[in-house]
């Protein structure tokens, strides 16, 4: 259901009507209709700046066996980008996403320009791709998942703020997440597009 059904769909002009004025706005401004209040806290900025616990769906990764690991390097960084990474670093050691620590394997970063103008920072992970497991798993196809879309009277699009950050690596992987840069090596404790 959308803010601007259309005008010719009474019960979904009900339902939009009797749900989303009763609402509960949160830290971030975000009217909350009162039919999702117990997932309130999932819409909070605050909820986002917190260390999320381990649970059965950590991340592992696994490594091939017998495999070289690949050495560790570093990318030059230009002064922007080393205000950059200094900001990310502060705050995601605030936030306990990452930690310091060294390890056999580490990934270089980078970054790239975001449309908007900002940087977004990159982490290398290829070498360390290369001589993990490839975990298969099977795909719809795209042709059946068009068919099922065709019927379709409403689309929703979600973007979870910082999703990846709500997945903790497992501790025992957390080693396999270093990542170098002019300012130290750092280990990853949540998920970073791995």
């Amino acid at each position: 259901i959308g803010p601007n059904p259309p005008k010719n769909d009474k019960e979904s002009i009900t339902m939009v009507s009797e749900v989303e004025y009763i609402g509960t706005i949160t830290d971030s401004g975000i009217k909350v209709p009162s039919v999702y209040h117990d997932l309130l806290e999932v819409f909070s900025e605050k909820y986002c700046e917190v260390l999320p616990p381990h649970r059965r769906i950590d991340c592992a990764i696994e490594l091939l066996p017998g495999v070289t690991l690949p050495k560790p390097r570093m990318y030059t960084m230009t002064p922007k980008e080393m205000v950059e990474m200094r900001n990310f670093i502060d705050k995601n050691l605030a936030r306990g996403f990452i930690k310091p620590g060294r390890a056999q394997i580490a990934a270089p970063v980078l970054f790239r320009e975001k449309k908007d103008g900002g940087m977004r920072l990159c982490v290398d992970y290829r070498g360390l791709n290369a001589v993990c497991v490839n975990n298969l798993y099977p795909l719809p196809l795209i042709s059946e998942l068009l068919a099922n879309l065709s019927c379709g009277k409403y689309f929703t699009k979600l973007d979870l703020r910082e999703a990846y950050y709500r997945i903790r690596v497992k501790t025992e992987d957390e080693w396999k997440t270093t990542f170098n840069c002019p300012l130290g090596s750092y280990q990853f404790r949540v998920m970073y597009l791995i």
